[in-house]
């Protein structure tokens, strides 16, 4: 077995460590070591994100797609990292801070960007406050016991107290299954 190769930019014989993986390349390791890749990467990083950025538009409804068909193969996976790291962020009070700061930032920009989404959930949150909607005590989709979120089907203003009471998890699968509706459905009620 091969301890050592030779990186092809600076010629020079490195430990198999010092190589990236790639499983496209016979041995399994990049043509590059990790310190030229790095150095190129860092020269050419404009061109580069520019390049990615140009994929990702030209490609934007596949790749959303192929992410949608990974999304529902390994949603329990997906679900069982996200409570992982949700714990890891919580016990670091600095990462958790400016977590917490990017999710607030996030949803300001969301209210703006979509006022309807905002009115409407605002619509449902002060007729529970009221008393004229009554939040239930469980999932109208898989039963459990919970404190569901209000999923709206429409935004328009005559639909505006027309929801489907859903747990956090079943509320994700929805929009994982039906991708179409995400665009216009994200906000979610708590």
């Amino acid at each position: 077995i091969k301890t050592m190769k030779t990186c092809t930019k600076c010629k020079t014989e490195k430990p198999f460590d010092a190589f990236s993986l790639n499983k496209r390349q016979k041995d399994g390791r990049q043509q590059w070591c990790k310190a030229c890749l790095s150095a190129h990467h860092f020269a050419n990083r404009d061109s580069i994100l520019k390049r990615h950025a140009q994929y990702r538009e030209a490609n934007r409804l596949k790749l959303r797609e192929k992410q949608a068909q990974y999304n529902a193969l390994n949603a329990s996976k997906i679900r069982l990292y996200s409570r992982e790291w949700r714990a890891k962020i919580k016990s670091d009070p600095i990462k958790f801070e400016k977590y917490r700061k990017q999710t607030a930032e996030g949803v300001r920009q969301s209210k703006q960007r979509y006022p309807e989404r905002e009115k409407a959930r605002l619509a449902v949150n002060n007729a529970i406050i009221a008393g004229k909607i009554t939040r239930p005590l469980s999932c109208s989709m898989c039963g459990c016991g919970c404190k569901p979120e209000a999923h709206h089907d429409s935004y328009d203003q005559s639909e505006w107290f027309n929801v489907r009471w859903l747990c956090r998890p079943c509320h994700e699968e929805h929009h994982r299954k039906y991708p179409e509706q995400k665009t216009e459905n994200k906000q979610t009620t708590t």
